[in-house]
């Protein structure tokens, strides 16, 4: 399934597309609107990683892609994680 660490990484990209838009369902106050645009851009970034045949094939490529993909799936964990703590459920 996975070919490469591409296919990986486009594998969590989409999986964590579609767990911040579940968000919205489970929790709607920590859904914010800026979402659906990290949400558009992780689909479309996740869809080309796994669905890639020859692109990105060169280890340093992969590496350097890999570093710009992790901070942005650990900083959406974190504002959600803000909005949690920040979001008092009504008594």
């Amino acid at each position: 399934m996975f070919k490469n660490p591409a296919n990986l990484l486009g594998f969590i990209l989409i999986l964590t597309a579609i767990g911040l838009a579940v968000l919205s369902f489970f929790r709607p106050p920590l859904f914010k609107r800026q979402d659906i645009v990290i949400i558009t851009v992780f689909l479309i970034c996740g869809m080309i990683f796994f669905n890639q045949n020859s692109w990105y094939r060169k280890e340093v490529m992969q590496f350097n892609l890999f570093l710009f993909a992790t901070p942005a799936i650990f900083y959406t964990l974190d504002t959600i994680r803000l909005r949690n703590q920040n979001y008092k459920k009504p008594d």
